[in-house]
């Protein structure tokens, strides 16, 4: 079992930041967790994988509060967990390069769109997002230089009222390394373009983000979704969705422990 009670897992992210010459201060740093301030608006909570860290797994309140005290003060709290830095590690510092201003900058105007197939959709959100891929019913890229650069995946619609009908965004990313400035904005613009949507919806990982981002395109917060939780199977460190799984039996068991992320935030945008 690889959950022990020492991890080195908060001093690879602090020697990950010390090489991106990334100023940090330690608000809160002990074997449990790690606090790290990375600017006035921006901290980072990690969360390692060991033995005294079971009530915090247990609590599904924990993170949600965190995030709610430093959304006081104007600040985003990114949760990682260590089994993300594992597994995903190359997302993980993909994203906090991005938000340092350290990836490569790739202007929007530079980049052409195109509807994308399931397949290249997979295999993009796969190697980039932090969820991976997912079902979804349309799928845009950015290319450049024939590369995609980024990615927008949508769910079919659904009637939204009388009047309008309204589309889920399921997934957004950029290749890993790089900040598509504008992208955002010109994958949706096209959706637009080609369906002409009443209404959109999307739901932001409180993990991760506030949603600011959406909110320059024209979207505007409606709700904020508990926290869900996952399973952790602690001998592959590997989620689990509870959907794909009997909880009564992982209840019990030893080799896994149940995790829960700070919860979403519903953003929609409405044609006028």
């Amino acid at each position: 079992m690889p959950m022990t009670k020492k991890s080195s897992f908060i001093k690879e992210v602090k020697k990950f930041l010390k090489k991106t010459n990334c100023p940090f201060e330690a608000l809160d740093s002990r074997d449990r967790t790690a606090i790290l301030r990375l600017s006035e608006t921006t901290s980072i909570h990690l969360i390692p994988l060991i033995e005294e860290n079971y009530t915090l797994y247990t609590s599904h309140l924990y993170s949600q509060k965190l995030t709610d005290f430093y959304s006081q003060y104007d600040v985003q709290i990114i949760h990682i967990w260590e089994d993300q830095w594992i597994n995903k590690q190359e997302i993980v510092k993909s994203r906090l390069l991005s938000m340092l201003g350290q990836s490569t900058r790739i202007h929007a105007r530079e980049t052409s769109v195109r509807e994308i197939t399931p397949e290249e959709a997979a295999i993009f959100l796969n190697k980039h997002h932090l969820n991976a891929n997912t079902k979804s019913n349309h799928r845009y890229g950015l290319e450049k230089d024939n590369e995609l650069v980024a990615v927008l995946t949508l769910g079919r619609k659904v009637r939204f009222n009388n009047r309008k009908f309204s589309w889920s965004i399921i997934r957004y990313c950029t290749a890993n390394g790089k900040t598509v400035i504008g992208g955002l904005s010109k994958l949706i613009s096209a959706f637009k373009k080609e369906y002409k949507p009443g209404h959109l919806m999307t739901y932001i990982d409180r993990d991760w983000s506030r949603g600011n981002g959406f909110e320059t395109l024209g979207f505007t917060r409606q709700e904020m979704i508990p926290p869900t939780h996952y399973w952790l199977n602690l001998s592959e460190n590997k989620r689990i969705s509870p959907k794909k799984i009997n909880e009564d039996v992982l209840s019990t068991s030893k080799s896994h422990i149940k995790i829960y992320n700070s919860g979403c935030i519903k953003m929609t945008w409405e044609d006028d």
